[in-house]
C-alpha cells in the first residue's frame, strides 16, 4: 500500500503554463491506497457541498479549468509521479481515461479521454472511485458497466402499440425480438 498525504497535485491550461492551480492532500487521516484500487481526492469532504460524493481524501483547493484542454501533475517532494493531459470539459461530465488505457504514458495523450455518460453515482456523470466507462453505461447487481451494444441484426422490431384505446399519452409501445446470440 501506499499513502497519498503531502501529494502535491498542479493543474494548468495546456500551453498556458504560468497559470497554475496548486493543491496538497492533507489531513492527520492517512490516505491509504491499495494496488488496483481507484482513490477518489476531492476539494471537500461533504457530501451536502460537493454533489454527494465520498471522497477518500482531501486536497484543500483542488479546482481544475474547465474551458480549455488542462494539464494535471502529481507530486510528491518535487518529484513528479504523472502527468495528464485531458481536453476540454463539459458541464456536469467527467473526464474518463478509456479503460483500456490505464497507464501513465497513455493519459498524456489527450484523445485517450472520454467524456462520461454514466449517472446515478452522484449528483452529475462519471464513475468517481470505480472503473471508468466511456459511451452509454447501465447498472445492475454488482455496479455499473459498459452498456452491450446490439449490432446490426440482432435485434427484430416484430409488433407495436401504435394507436391505444383512450390516450396515447405514454400508452405506445413496441416489441423486439433478439435474433443475436
Amino acid at each position: 500500500s501506499i499513502d497519498l498525504n503531502g501529494l502535491e497535485i498542479i493543474n494548468y491550461v495546456l500551453g498556458a503554463e504560468d497559470n497554475i492551480k496548486d493543491a496538497i492532500v492533507g489531513g492527520t487521516d492517512c490516505v491509504t491506497a491499495q494496488p488496483g484500487q481507484f482513490i477518489l481526492i476531492g476539494a471537500i469532504d461533504d457530501a451536502l457541498s460537493n454533489g454527494n460524493l465520498a471522497v477518500d481524501g482531501v486536497a484543500d483547493g483542488l479546482s481544475f479549468y474547465n474551458t480549455a484542454p488542462g494539464v494535471v501533475e502529481i507530486k510528491h517532494e518535487g518529484v513528479l509521479i504523472d502527468e495528464a493531459t485531458y481536453p476540454d470539459a463539459g458541464d456536469g461530465h467527467s473526464l474518463s481515461l478509456r479503460p483500456g488505457e490505464l497507464t501513465a504514458v497513455q493519459n498524456d495523450t489527450k484523445t485517450n479521454f472520454c467524456v462520461s455518460e454514466t449517472e446515478g453515482n452522484y449528483e452529475g456523470y462519471g464513475t468517481p472511485g470505480s472503473v471508468n466507462l466511456c459511451g452509454p453505461a447501465c447498472g445492475d447487481s454488482n455496479g455499473y458497466r459498459q452498456v452491450n451494444s446490439p449490432a446490426a441484426g440482432d435485434l427484430v422490431v416484430t409488433e407495436i402499440m401504435a394507436n391505444p384505446d383512450s390516450t396515447d399519452s405514454g400508452w405506445e409501445w413496441f416489441e423486439v425480438y433478439v435474433a443475436g446470440s
